[in-house]
């Protein structure tokens, strides 16, 4: 698996970028208009990050690699949870995005195992802690939830990509 999806953190890398997408739209148009392109931004990031591997050079994965079945379980569990984010934002809409950050994060811990790379409990933590955090109230002053997401996506997610690269050599 970390052969084939380059260590996961081009999926990060993407992640990241539709956070900051999110990010963007929530600020200039809304609360609703942020989760709508958190929602269809994150259907693409498993088949671009996919498709940059493969522009990378990384090889197909193993189908008969029961780690490719773990991650596909695990998002079914997304799916849940981003159906009860949905339900938030028509009931508290406050809520909706710290739903999705921390059922998002929570999510990365699979990916220790499926990558075998630790820093994935780390990154799994920070975006649950920045969701957690933001559900109690207790949200951190940089900006909105979906811009915080995406930092920590994109610095975490370039480490991750180079220590992919560093393991290559």
């Amino acid at each position: 698996m970390n052969r084939a999806y380059a260590g996961g953190g081009l999926g990060v890398v993407v992640s990241g970028l539709v956070w900051l997408a999110s990010a963007v739209i929530w600020a200039r148009m809304g609360l609703s208009a942020g989760f709508a392109a958190l929602f269809i931004g994150g259907v693409g990031i498993f088949p671009l990050s996919t498709a940059l591997a493969r522009m990378l050079g990384c090889p197909p994965p193993d189908r008969a690699n029961p780690l490719n079945r773990l991650a596909l379980e695990s998002t079914f569990a997304l799916m849940a949870g981003i159906l009860i984010a949905w339900v938030l934002l028509a009931r508290q809409p406050a809520l909706a995005i710290p739903a999705f950050a921390v059922i998002m994060g929570t999510r990365y811990f699979t990916f220790r195992t499926v990558y075998g790379v630790a820093g994935f409990w780390v990154l799994g933590g920070a975006i649950a802690a920045l969701g957690t955090l933001a559900l109690l109230g207790r949200a951190l002053p940089l900006g909105n939830l979906a811009a915080q997401v995406a930092a920590v996506e994109l610095a975490l997610g370039a480490l991750l990509v180079a220590q992919w690269r560093r393991g290559r050599s």
